[in-house]
């Protein structure tokens, strides 16, 4: 593994190793293909960001990169307006798409159980 001057991998390397675990992860909360890319964009863009804080005698570069995942992909799970927060137009369509799969799942059920 290839590590840059102040000892920390390279970050380009951890994005390779790392990538599919996130992925993983991400859609094992939501379900959804979209919505775990969207939080492994966002995920690896905050790591990014923020790798010049990492301290691995804190916590491995696992650890660290799944507990920014879990608390994107869980911030994502809350209602806009129940926040109080103005959603960009990626939170806006996670929303719809997320009272979408609500709304087919509410309408799915009846038919389900005419066939039992």
């Amino acid at each position: 593994m290839n590590t840059m001057s102040n000892g920390k991998p390279d970050f380009g390397q951890m994005y390779e190793e790392y990538y599919d675990r996130v992925y993983k992860y991400a859609y094992t909360i939501l379900m959804n293909r979209e919505d775990a890319e969207d939080i492994v964009e966002e995920t690896f863009i905050t790591a990014f960001s923020a790798y010049g804080m990492y301290d691995a005698s804190k916590a491995s570069f696992a650890t660290w990169i799944t507990r920014i995942a879990h608390n994107k992909a869980v911030n994502q799970q809350e209602i806009p307006e129940a926040s109080g927060k103005v959603p960009g137009d990626a939170g806006i369509r996670r929303y719809l798409k997320k009272r979408q799969r609500e709304e087919m799942r509410g309408v799915s059920m009846p038919l389900h159980l005419l066939y039992k």
